[in-house]
């Protein structure tokens, strides 16, 4: 069991006893570990788009799309690794999320998004078009199962090894340390509400349920120039 199912746990279990001092059922809740009911998330970061810029241009090449359209398009890892060719229509200037790559215990499987609210199609602006249309001219194999985003081996990319080997040092040298590939799936979702997207908009484009009561947002806009989702 996890730590935020723990902690999901132990916060339903002390507002239970909260309501059974309040009937006087029992004299103290004895729910009162400390930290217990945190889930250990660390905070969410927001990158502006010009830090998106450095990051994307301090990776190697052929990592730059999957920055841009992870930061734009706001994919999970497992959709950006799963990606195929034949979900990229560059015409239209869309990805449509229909597989996820699940790594487990080292190895990889293929499969349907977690939720149906996973399945989508995402518009990208015509920047990033632009990055994936070079991507997959200079990286993907041209078969339409070929998978979009691969290692320069030609397979799966592992997160931990993304991680250590192209992430850390290229966060470093942009000069936000500590900064998740996570938080560009934050970082999607901001820039499209500072482009006018509803809630309900942004949790579509995100593939959030309906009555997820998460939403990868901020309030704190990034600065820089906002391209609009749409574009």
């Amino acid at each position: 069991m996890g730590q935020a199912t723990r902690a999901k746990a132990y916060r339903l279990l002390a507002r239970i006893l909260a309501a059974a001092v309040e009937a006087r059922y029992i004299a103290v809740n004895p729910c009162s570990i400390r930290r217990a009911a945190s889930d250990g998330a660390p905070e969410m970061r927001i990158a502006t788009v010009d830090q998106v810029a450095a990051i994307a241009d301090r990776v190697p090449p052929r990592y730059r799309a999957l920055v841009l359209v992870a930061a734009f398009g706001g994919l999970r890892w497992g959709e950006l690794v799963g990606l195929r060719r034949k979900r990229v229509d560059l015409g239209r200037g869309t990805v449509t999320v229909a597989e996820q790559a699940l790594e487990v215990n080292g190895a990889f499987s293929v499969g349907p998004p977690k939720s149906a609210a996973g399945r989508r199609t995402v518009t990208l602006p015509a920047a990033v078009v632009e990055a994936l249309a070079e991507h997959l001219r200079r990286y993907t194999a041209k078969s339409p199962e070929g998978f979009v985003f691969v290692s320069s081996r030609g397979t799966h990319l592992r997160r931990s090894n993304f991680n250590r080997r192209v992430w850390r040092p290229a966060t470093r040298a942009a000069g936000v340390a500590g900064l998740r590939v996570h938080d560009l799936r934050h970082t999607a979702g901001t820039l499209a509400t500072a482009a006018g997207g509803s809630l309900r908009e942004v949790m579509s484009r995100l593939g959030t349920p309906p009555r997820s009561r998460r939403c990868a947002t901020s309030t704190s806009w990034p600065t820089g120039t906002l391209p609009s989702p749409g574009s």
